[in-house]
């Protein structure tokens, strides 16, 4: 270990990197008029010393009855491993290795610092912690084992943007993600989040086929000409809806009521929904006990059979009672006096060999869904995430006002202050360029207006030749020839208006089933 240039290194010496120099920017423009306009950049003021320790994290689960030795251990989600940091900074904060230092977790491997952690002469130290599950099951014990890597002076990036020294490309690489982590983790601890967005529950929309999509918010950033800034800009994410499982197969597959699948689903769509629920998390809703206990599990397959159909053999715990086979349906009655009222639905296997009837499972909030939508779902989605740039601005505020840059924590224990407004530039408004049409029309040119203008008494300047095309009518009903032709004038007359007078005038005419197979037909 040594230090160069008021950094700790780890290893042998850097890697050479060739010197760089920014392009300086020619000039300024000067046609048009000059305007201010706003943008989605808020100002960042770094303190003028900001180090920032940057440390390896290992989270290893504690079990009674570990694995077998050689069988790698199962990657743990982002939200338990958040959770375990959480808890990590709540039992620990006024311990003599963490106090006084902000942290912030990338929700993966990498944990920075605002103080140096005392974590011993190796700089690094090993905590243990019990967190309680969430669904009130019990405690589990964690070990989080966390190393000194380096530490990151992020007063390299205005060094960087001002041109006033040679900054190393990883130097403000490792400062830009530094950065970012730490914008990202007040809002990633309160709402899902994926890579630099996170999505708010508030204004959810139905996009069909069992799919919420939700608005959220990205932040990232940015370079600016002597400033560095925080990009904020809106977002939008697919999620599964949260509620009983039945409703939410009944939405995937559009029936209203659950007793309308009672003559079974048939083997295409059975596959679709084993697609659409594999991955699921749901709890169960039959285990109340003395503690409301709910317990969750993971949806990894659907059966064929029904609770009806499905049998097991089970045998009295204390060895009492002879083996004896029972339907799903028939242990859920004896065992947790529960009747099914939906025995003809398939069950989704939680384990190997586990069932669980749909009536029995809740699906949990916050899930995303992250399979590919159909078209309909998209062109909802469009729909729904498309907005006027003054309404673009006002939502961009609002999650501002929802991040809260003044009272977050962690911007606080890094010493960065961020400026709630939206950042002004000055800008210059172009004049519209003249549109020229053919001067056999009665106007030979025309300048926009508002980025529009009509085509009418207009002709092209160098109309192109049409001499092969064709209808194809899309309707599952009698063919009705009065409407088309009607429709062919109509757009044969615009064909001559525009300039076009090299094309067929009495094109094929095709009839083909909306939902058939229009490539083959």
């Amino acid at each position: 270990m040594s230090a160069m240039s008021g950094a700790i290194q780890i290893g042998g010496p850097p890697r050479s990197e060739p010197k760089y120099e920014l392009a300086r920017r020619s000039g300024t423009g000067t046609q048009g008029f000059p305007i201010t306009v706003r943008t989605n950049h808020f100002k960042l003021h770094l303190s003028a010393a900001t180090i920032v320790y940057q440390y390896d994290v290992t989270i290893e689960q504690v079990r009674d009855n570990p694995p077998p030795s050689g069988r790698p251990a199962r990657k743990m989600p982002a939200s338990l491993t958040r959770a375990v940091i959480a808890q990590l900074v709540k039992a620990y904060s006024s311990s003599p290795q963490i106090q006084g230092s902000t942290l912030v977790y990338d929700g993966s491997k990498v944990i920075y610092a605002s103080k140096r952690l005392n974590l011993g002469r190796e700089q690094n130290h090993t905590f243990d912690l019990e967190i309680t599950e969430t669904d009130g099951s019990g405690k589990s014990r964690f070990s989080v084992r966390i190393q000194e890597v380096g530490q990151i002076d992020l007063q390299c990036l205005d060094d960087l943007i001002g041109n006033r020294r040679y900054v190393p490309i990883s130097e403000w690489q490792a400062a830009a993600q530094a950065i970012d982590i730490i914008f990202h983790m007040s809002p990633a601890s309160k709402y899902p989040a994926q890579g630099n967005s996170f999505f708010v529950p508030d204004g959810e929309m139905d996009l069909g086929g069992g799919v919420h999509v939700r608005r959220g918010y990205v932040q990232s950033l940015r370079p600016g000409i002597n400033d560095m800034f925080i990009n904020v800009d809106v977002a939008a994410m697919a999620f599964y809806p949260t509620g009983p499982l039945v409703e939410i197969i009944c939405r995937f597959l559009n029936v209203r009521d659950p007793m309308e699948l009672r003559r079974g689903i048939p083997p295409k769509i059975h596959s679709d929904l084993k697609k659409y629920l594999k991955g699921l998390v749901v709890t169960v809703t039959h285990r109340g006990g003395a503690r409301g206990v709910r317990r969750s599990f993971k949806v990894l397959d659907l059966s064929r059979e029904s609770p009806d159909e499905i049998k097991f053999k089970m045998t009295s715990s204390d060895n009492s009672e002879p083996e004896r086979e029972l339907t799903v349906t028939q242990y859920c009655r004896e065992r947790y006096n529960v009747s099914l009222h939906f025995p003809f639905l398939p069950c989704v296997e939680v384990k190997r060999g586990a069932f669980l009837p749909p009536e029995l499972c809740h699906v949990e909030p916050n899930q995303m869904y992250r399979r590919k939508l159909n078209e309909t779902q998209t062109a909802t989605m469009i729909k729904f995430t498309c907005q006027k740039p003054h309404d673009r601005a006002k939502a961009i505020e609002d999650g501002v006002r929802l991040i809260s840059y003044r009272d977050n924590e962690y911007l606080e224990g890094f010493s960065i202050r961020v400026e709630p407004r939206m950042h002004q530039v000055k800008a210059r408004q172009l004049k519209p360029p003249t549109v020229l049409y053919n001067d056999k029309g009665r106007e030979r040119s025309i300048s926009p207006r508002d980025g529009a203008w009509n085509m009418r008494d207009k002709k092209v300047l160098s109309p192109a030749s049409i001499k092969s095309w064709g209808v194809l009518v899309l309707d599952n009903r009698r063919p009705n020839m009065g409407p088309i032709s009607g429709f062919l004038r109509t757009l044969l007359e615009s064909f001559k208006h525009t300039g076009l007078d090299q094309f067929m005038s009495r094109p094929p005419v095709h009839f083909a089933n909306p939902s058939g197979n229009i490539e083959r037909d």
